[in-house]
């Protein structure tokens, strides 16, 4: 190893150990709010610039409904720590993805996180929205899948959450759905 890649190694070392311990209980906002079939990073934001931190309590909302469920807008930002949702299909034939989306406050999607297996006729799912997960590509045997969003996913103030099948296969299919949110550092 060459001296310059030793000194360098040894810098960056004493940097790490120097660095205050404050500096860790942060972690940067991550701007991406859409991520593309291809797992790259589709839309940006830079309107929101905030940084999350521990949150002592969190908010577990939990809304049932028929094939769509809206968590409402709130004032504040606030970070998405999950999403689950149980949902029952009636008996009607037809193969039904659930989404999660991000809308704006007038009302356009701009983030969407769909399971990538189908829900089939006569059954109870339940699906996992999770920040930062893999993403599974089957329900496994208890009929459970975990979809991804983006770790760290703020949704800003005045924005909602729908979560919903993107086929719109039956109007008597039912879910319920806990959202669990927690405000952002200095809110």
């Amino acid at each position: 190893m060459p001296q310059s890649i030793k000194l360098l190694a040894a810098a960056l070392a004493a940097a790490l150990l120097l660095a205050p311990a404050a500096a860790s209980a942060q972690t940067a906002f991550n701007p991406c709010v859409k991520i593309g079939t291809n797992g790259n990073c589709q839309g940006v934001s830079t309107t929101f610039g905030m940084t999350t931190s521990p949150v002592p309590s969190a908010t577990i909302t939990t809304i049932t409904g028929t094939n769509t469920v809206t968590l409402p807008s709130s004032t504040v930002p606030r970070q998405l720590i999950f999403a689950q949702a149980t949902y029952t299909t009636s008996a009607t034939v037809g193969n039904r993805y659930l989404r999660l989306g991000l809308y704006n406050g007038a009302g356009t999607l701009i983030g969407d996180w769909t399971t990538s297996a189908a829900m089939t006729a006569s059954g109870t799912y339940l699906v996992d929205f999770l920040g930062g997960t893999f993403r599974e590509s089957a329900f496994d045997t208890n009929k459970t899948i975990q979809t991804p969003f983006p770790a760290g996913l703020v949704i800003p103030a005045g924005y909602t959450l729908k979560v919903f099948d993107l086929a719109g296969v039956s109007a008597t299919d039912a879910e319920t759905v806990s959202f669990e949110t927690a405000q952002g550092a200095g809110q």
